[in-house]
């Protein structure tokens, strides 16, 4: 008798629904046509900007930073709306290097994400990923 050994294969399920929700918030955030532009004020605060054809505000936003090495630097942060599509968070300095941002709303329905390079030389623009735009 033979006995199916499964080293990773249970994982595969789990890893699948877990890729296809985090791409269903990239496409909601295609489907609402959001884009974003962020920027640093004195490495103490992150300042966003959320455009969309509906002109939709949100109270408080979400954001991550995560390090691309060291996750002892990862910081999450609530952005309050200071005006019509604009936020304020207030952030700890980051270090130079590579980082990731993650932006969602409360409810967690969509995200905008990227990569950026500290230190932010210009304002950096959110898009949703491309897969989502080809959905």
């Amino acid at each position: 008798m033979q006995q199916h050994v499964s080293m990773v294969e249970d994982d595969y399920y789990d890893k699948g629904t877990g890729i296809n929700r985090e791409l269903s918030r990239d496409i909601k955030a295609a489907d609402l046509g959001l884009t974003g532009r962020v920027s640093f004020t004195d490495q103490q605060r992150l300042d966003i900007v959320l455009k969309s054809p509906e002109r939709r505000n949100w109270e408080r936003l979400e954001v991550e930073l995560s390090h691309a090495t060291l996750g002892d630097r990862d910081q999450t942060t609530i952005a309050e709306r200071v005006g019509e599509g604009r936020y304020r968070a207030p952030i700890n300095a980051l270090s130079e290097g590579r980082w990731y941002i993650d932006i969602r709303n409360i409810g967690n329905d969509w995200r905008l994400r990227s990569a950026l390079k500290t230190p932010l030389e210009e304002p950096l623009t959110l898009k949703p990923v491309r897969e989502a735009r080809q959905q």
